[in-house]
């Protein structure tokens, strides 16, 4: 994921930099404005589902004209992300009260080259005290280490500068390079098998696609529930070739996938490289036609285990009642503090409200209902649930 940090630093003791007044000495901070404060103590933020927290251990480098108070109280916030294109706010303030030049030159800078990152937004801007600027960055690859953002001020009449320690121009008395500000950067990589909030939109617009669908009264047949989860996979995984999508026939510009049932569905899907493992769970009437009353095994248990904690969202693709009804299942662990679970078909169980982000711990109990209201529907052969992980091909 990717961090934005400022630290304290107690040991700076400058009371004046005996400054030309007309000298831009800026600092870039952290804009905090519109992010629900989760902790306060600790300085952690929600913002876009990432974490932004303070390290008291970061080191401030920051130049040494900016003055005592801002170089006390300075932090360097740490941004976690996962996103491959971040945007996050940033303020501008004054550095130096001694400063009466309120404009200039800030000049944004990757603390190294690293493949794969850039600055998407502009990267020398004309700035002012108290005004907003925002970054962005674009972030690509699977093994990116940690890095800074920094950034560097100079007065707007100054030319030809490099990136380098703070140097004067003894001819104008005016300051380059003035590094003003620190941001960290941490990127990390989902698993093959946990999925990202723009993944999951892909997947929950086909799905409502395929819902419209259904209810038009253009489907063949009483299947349409394979179908449904089968397109879904398709947008999740950007798969259209090898996935069912509408129109299906080939003769209308489909692809003309065909399905028959979830194992043999499973089979295929497997062999494609998108299927991790799989579960199987039986009820307690697998060896008679009772009525179900329990699962044999907690379901929420063994997918607890299969998840490991991973921050995500993690995607099953399922059948119940002897694979009669193919399904969805949705696991939400990106708040691991409260997991939830939704269940997505064609609108025969989803419902958009009582099927969808049902706490994690209520799991088994609304299998079993699921299983007793087939059971009581199809024919007694709600014995067993299939279960198989979806992850993004290798």
């Amino acid at each position: 994921m990717p961090t934005a940090t400022q630290s304290d630093d107690n040991s700076i003791s400058l009371t004046s930099s005996g400054l030309d007044v007309d000298e831009f000495i800026p600092l870039v901070s952290f804009k905090r404005d519109g992010l629900k404060n989760i902790n306060i103590s600790e300085e952690i933020f929600e913002y876009e589902e990432e974490k932004i927290s303070h390290n008291k251990d970061e080191d401030n480098k920051l130049s040494k004209h900016i003055d005592y108070w801002n170089s006390r109280t300075y932090r360097i916030f740490e941004r976690v992300t996962k996103k491959e294109k971040i945007t996050f706010p940033l303020y501008i303030t004054k550095g130096n009260e001694e400063s009466e030049d309120d404009d200039g030159i800030i000049t944004a800078r990757l603390s190294e080259e690293i493949e794969g990152v850039k600055i998407t937004s502009e990267t020398d801007f004309k700035a002012s005290y108290n005004s907003d600027y925002t970054l962005e960055l674009e972030l690509k690859g699977d093994k990116l280490k940690p890095f800074y953002v920094d950034f560097y001020a100079k007065d707007d009449e100054d030319d030809d500068w490099e990136i380098m320690d703070v140097t004067i121009n003894d001819k104008t008395g005016k300051l380059k390079n003035v590094h003003c500000g620190r941001i960290k950067i941490v990127y990390f990589i989902l698993d093959q098998d946990v999925f990202n909030e723009d993944e999951i939109l892909l997947l929950f617009n086909e799905i409502k696609k395929a819902q419209v669908f259904n209810k038009s009264g253009n489907v063949v047949g009483n299947g349409y529930c394979i179908n449904t989860a089968d397109r879904a996979l398709g947008a999740l995984l950007k798969d259209s070739k090898e996935f069912y999508t509408e129109p299906n026939f080939i003769s209308q510009g489909g692809n003309g996938i065909r399905l028959k049932s979830s194992t043999s569905r499973a089979s295929i899907i497997n062999s494609l490289g998108y299927i991790k493992s799989n579960i199987e769970v039986k009820l307690n009437n697998y060896n008679n036609n009772e009525k179900p009353t329990k699962l044999q095994l907690s379901l929420a248990k063994i997918i607890e285990k299969d998840i490991n904690i991973r921050e995500g969202y993690h995607i099953y693709y399922f059948s119940m009642h002897g694979e009669y009804h193919v399904m969805l299942l949705l696991v939400n662990f990106s708040k691991l503090k409260n997991p939830t679970f939704s269940i997505l078909d064609q609108g025969y169980v989803d419902d958009g409200i009582n099927s969808r982000n049902i706490p994690f711990s209520n799991l088994d109990k609304t299998f079993l209902t699921l299983a007793q209201a087939f059971w009581e529907n199809r024919n007694k052969h709600a014995k067993n649930i299939l279960l198989w992980k979806i992850q993004r091909k290798n």
